[in-house]
């Protein structure tokens, strides 16, 4: 019988992290994280949490009619979505700085799920939308020694 235990190193939990870096921030802050994915059982608990409660608040259309959709409805939902993110990266995947950012008077604030959450919220969404793109790629927390510095660089996962 073959032996896979080799490919144990593939595995990602909440306990993987990987540091991402906000390069279009003065002093390129960082946070190292967890995945933001279902390898993350307190992600996953608490997307779902909140998925519920979505729905449970959520108008009905009477039996037998259809919900219509405005465009005003879909850029809400669209902005209840980011908040989600912003909530469930800070409160489940963000575990520490790695360059602590400075806030409005040049001091750089401990780290808490609150610091990181205010920090989330401030940043532009074209900030914030790559960044939660980059958490919920479970390849940017899967180990591959087979790539050095350069190699990295090279295909854009520095």
């Amino acid at each position: 019988m073959a032996d896979f235990s080799n490919l144990k190193s593939l595995d990602v939990s909440d306990e993987t992290l990987a540091e991402y870096t906000f390069d279009m921030i003065p002093g390129d802050p960082s946070i190292w994280l967890a995945p933001a994915t279902d390898a993350n059982k307190c992600y996953l608990d608490e997307r779902l949490r909140l998925a519920l409660e979505k729905a449970e608040k959520a108008p009905r259309a009477p039996r037998g009619k259809r919900m219509k959709l405005t465009p005003e409805q879909m850029a809400k939902d669209m902005e209840d979505d980011r908040e989600s993110a912003r909530v469930l990266l800070a409160r489940c995947c963000a575990k520490k700085w790695g360059t602590p950012p400075k806030d409005a008077s040049g001091d750089e604030p401990e780290f808490s799920e609150q610091n990181c959450y205010d920090f989330l919220k401030a940043m532009p969404d074209y900030m914030f939308d790559p960044f939660n793109n980059w958490a919920q790629n479970i390849y940017n927390f899967v180990e591959r020694p087979e790539l050095d510095e350069a190699g990295a660089d090279a295909l854009g996962n520095a």
